[in-house]
């Protein structure tokens, strides 16, 4: 399983996910640490991650989520993360793991199919909701989350130094705030 999670892994282009010994998951080539759970990796896991409640633990199954686009795997964590700070919801889980994502700046539209593209055509479960019904619930929050998040505002005109590159000028910054 090992070899088969490295081959993987090497296939996408990351490296497995590991814990450093902060405590962090490093994975995605991102370390993620969920301040409402402790993570721990465990190979056995039959899916790509667990949340246990009453333990605040996360739980990771790198073999699995070495096979998913980067992108999926840190969708993976902030969802199961999602779950101690959003309760047993799946669907909950889910939209905190979006906004977490448009936050972080991880997230777009295409991370988005890529994330719906992992659920397949999953049916409903005693625990999960379909992966159409997932789908559909995380296209309304990553929508309700873009609309949340500041646009970015140009503080200074930009200065033509030469073609290609541009320098903020102090000069043109007191004519903005003037």
């Amino acid at each position: 399983l090992a070899l088969l999670s490295s081959i993987a892994a090497a296939a996408i282009g990351a490296e497995p996910a590991r814990m450093d010994p902060d405590g962090s998951l490093v994975m995605a080539g991102q370390r993620l640490r969920c301040q409402s759970g402790r993570t721990r990796l465990d190979r056995k896991l039959p899916n790509f991650g667990a949340a246990l409640m009453g333990e605040r633990v996360l739980l990771i199954n790198p073999v699995e989520v070495a096979r998913m686009p980067e992108t999926v795997q840190v969708f993976v964590f902030h969802h199961e993360c999602g779950h101690h700070h959003a309760g047993s919801s799946e669907l909950r889980a889910d939209c905190w793991a979006v906004e977490r994502g448009i936050e972080g700046g991880w997230l777009d539209r295409r991370g988005l199919k890529e994330v719906c593209r992992s659920f397949g055509d999953a049916p409903e479960t005693p625990t999960h909701p379909s992966g159409k019904r997932r789908c559909a619930a995380l296209e309304r929050c990553f929508v309700a989350a873009e609309k949340l998040r500041p646009n970015p505002m140009l503080v200074a005109k930009p200065q033509l130094v030469r073609v290609g590159l541009l320098r903020r000028s102090e000069e043109h910054t007191s004519e903005l705030q003037s």
